[in-house]
């Protein structure tokens, strides 16, 4: 505690402050610049996702701000938004993902992600690019985040790994890692592992992205195999081989090095065990589905099962159940057997009538196979003609 104390006496003799609302984060004002009558601060949100405020705005420029489906690209050359390593914000680097809104004569910046620590964000206010050879200086604040103290135990654990069946297909398309609180971003790929049944790595099997596939909440990564070693008559296949072997067993590791987004590391290590059967190159067919229809006047469970396994969030996210008119059914869904099969509870009791489940095209298997459309075609055929994939319904009927 004394140890902190002197450390927040130098950054208060150094113009800096303890940002009141997230424990391990710095925040300064740019000090060269002198105080205009225009600020930039960032503020404490209501949805725990960081907001950049620009106040002080004349007539002139609030005017010139309102202007309705404004390109993104205008906006960031407005109030840009970057961010890099503590003390190196890069501004050759593309800007931070958000949204742009002007209210009560401010002008706001959300950002689409939570803080990582580590990070320095730096949001800029330019004046000309609002009114053109205006003279009134670029003003700035930053907002450093610092991890947590060592002190701090670690909570964050691994809650899930899908999909969740002992055998997988041998042309996997992805996995998804749901996480109990939000994650870092960035070098991901150190902490994740997949091992053979010897115990060594496979080389290189995902498709590793600058651009990490993270939820807006970072608590679910989406992890992608590489297409180039599961889609047949491609370069990486035929002189790598595929990532994952027909009758192989495999583990999944995550490191417990992984850091939270408050810089501390997972709880602990997470290991994901499976088999590999045949490839599956069939597209989901929903004639083969069987459907369970509810009963009316209850909130009976309305089920549909698959003969195969489901993309999970998929089919958590796509499917739902309508009435004839139209109107959407409330009600909750969860998925069972190894995401095999997908029950739908509404909020009120069932009325009698005629109910639809549309299922839309881009609704996938493992295999990243869609409805009436595969992933994987051999390129060293002659692909034979087929129609673009086009949504399908199923009807049931309630009694």
């Amino acid at each position: 505690m004394i140890g902190f104390l002197h450390l927040r006496r130098a950054w208060l003799a150094a113009g800096l402050a303890i940002l009141p609302f997230l424990p391990g984060v710095l925040h300064a004002e740019d000090s060269a610049v002198p105080a205009p009558t225009v600020r930039v601060r960032w503020k404490k949100p209501k949805d725990h996702l960081p907001v950049a405020e620009v106040t002080g705005l004349d007539a002139e420029q609030l005017r010139r701000l309102d202007v309705p489906g404004r390109p993104a690209a205008e906006w960031q050359r407005i109030l840009s938004v970057h961010s890099g390593k503590r003390g190196e914000p890069r501004r050759d680097l593309p800007q931070v993902a958000g949204s742009y809104f002007v209210t009560n004569g401010v002008l706001r910046f959300r950002m689409a992600f939570p803080l990582q620590y580590g990070i320095e964000y730096l949001a800029e206010f330019h004046p000309s690019a609002v009114v053109p050879g205006s003279t009134n200086p670029l003003v700035s604040d930053r907002l450093l985040v610092l991890p947590l103290s060592s002190s701090e135990r670690p909570s964050t654990v691994v809650s899930a790994v899908y999909p969740s069946a002992s055998v997988l297909p041998e042309n996997l398309l992805k996995f998804y890692l749901h996480f109990s609180g939000p994650m870092s971003r960035g070098d991901v790929y150190r902490h994740i592992r997949l091992l053979d049944e010897a115990g060594k790595a496979v080389e290189l099997p995902f498709l590793e992205l600058d651009e990490e596939l993270w939820n807006p909440e970072m608590t679910r990564l989406t992890l992608l195999l590489d297409p180039g070693r599961i889609k047949r008559g491609v370069r990486p296949l035929e002189e790598v081989g595929p990532a994952l072997e027909l009758g192989k067993s495999y583990r999944l590791t995550l490191s417990a090095e992984w850091r939270d987004a408050a810089g501390r590391p997972l709880k602990a290590p997470f290991t994901r065990r499976f088999q590999v059967g045949p490839a599956d190159r069939e597209t989901p067919d929903p004639a083969r589905w069987t459907l369970t229809p509810p009963t009316a006047g209850a909130r009976t469970p309305l089920s549909l099962a698959f003969p195969d396994p489901m993309d999970q969030a998929l089919l958590s996210r796509l499917l739902g159940v309508t009435e004839a008119s139209g109107a959407t059914v409330p009600g909750t869904t969860t998925l069972g057997d190894s995401e095999r099969r997908w029950t739908f509870v509404p909020d009120r009791p069932w009325k009698p009538g005629a109910y639809r489940i549309p299922i839309p095209a881009t609704l996938e298997d493992l295999a990243g196979n869609n409805i009436g459309k595969p992933f994987d075609v051999d390129l060293s055929e002659t692909p034979s003609p087929r129609s673009n994939p086009s949504p399908a319904t199923l009807a049931f009927e309630v009694k």
